[in-house]
Parts: C-alpha cells; structure tokens; sequence
C-alpha cells in the first residue's frame, strides 16, 4: 500500500517494465575485456540498443483512481 500526499484526489498509476536499463548496457559495453576489437560484443549491444530507442519502457498495466477513497489493486506477479 502507498500512502498518497495529503490533498491528491485523483491519479493515474502506471507499471512499466524495462527489460535493459541505460547503466547495464553501459556496464557491459564498457567492461568488455576486447575494447576497440570490432568483435567487442559489448559495443555491438550498445550500437543496437541506441538503433532501436533504447529499449523504452513498456506500460504493463495502467489505472485511474478518483476522489472517494478509491483503492487501485494492481495485478499480483505468482511463483
């Protein structure tokens, strides 16, 4: 449950899904140990992921809530 500020009537609620964040690619394109090698994978994942917006996030799921002390249940994730 997340307590919203006090005087919030009305919201949307998003979850995003992100399946490679900016500072991972970069990790990998950087820490590669064959720099400069035109094999360097780590620089071809990053040519890629910056050739295809850059893996934006996606929305999974999306709601609305309004004033009246509406509660938003989000879908649950089951092992």
């Amino acid at each position: 449950m997340y307590d919203l500020p006090e005087g919030v009537t009305n919201g949307v609620v998003r979850l995003l899904f992100q399946t490679a964040f900016r500072e991972f690619i970069e990790f990998l394109r950087d820490n590669n140990p064959n720099p400069g090698d035109p094999e360097n994978n780590g620089q071809i994942l990053y040519d890629l992921w910056t050739r295809t917006e850059r893996n934006r996030p996606e929305t999974m799921v999306e709601t609305t809530f309004g004033a009246g002390g509406t509660v938003v249940f989000l879908p649950g994730v089951q092992n």
